[in-house]
């Protein structure tokens, strides 16, 4: 595990209220900054042995450490709590290698690999994006470009809007 911050908001700080950085049209803006990672191995990893991105990222919840959410059906770490599974609005399944799913297997974490308007604070990503549910519904096979700005596919009145 490489963790790239201890807390966010020392990275990207908070102004002015909300739960979020960037992500409420009420506050104020924040611009955001560029990390770069790197990562020196002391003894070099072939690319068959260690993949090609996105790995297994992760987030752990309100600095719970036990609270982790990771991309659909990528494996926890031994750290993760597995009490959490089917609770709630999970539908994780260990045994079947379902993992980070709601019952309707939409995903708790998404990887997009370019440019992505997320929706504005507690506003549903299916309000924001009105093919994003059909997308991960039909687990990846209707709608694979849920996000691109397309006639029908999104309600731009939930997407934040980066000031100019």
């Amino acid at each position: 595990v490489v963790m790239v911050w201890e807390d966010a908001y020392d990275v990207l700080p908070q102004e002015g209220g909300g739960i979020g950085v960037n992500t409420d049209p009420n506050y104020p803006f924040v611009v955001p900054d560029t990390l770069r990672i790197t990562i020196v191995l002391n003894t070099p990893v072939s690319l068959t042995t260690s993949g090609i991105p996105p790995y297994n990222p992760f987030i752990f919840v309100d600095g719970q450490r036990d609270v982790e959410v990771h991309l659909v059906d990528k494996v926890p770490t031994d750290l993760a709590s597995t009490a959490l599974f089917g609770t709630a609005a999970d539908d994780s399944n260990p045994a079947t290698g379902r993992y980070y799913r709601t019952q309707n297997n939409l995903p708790w974490a998404i990887n997009i690999i370019e440019s992505f308007e997320y929706p504005i604070e507690k506003v549903d990503v299916t309000s924001a994006y009105l093919k994003f549910a059909e997308w991960a519904e039909s687990n990846g096979t209707l709608y694979n470009d849920w996000y691109r700005d397309l006639t029908g596919y999104r309600n731009a009145e939930n997407i934040y809007q980066i000031p100019q």
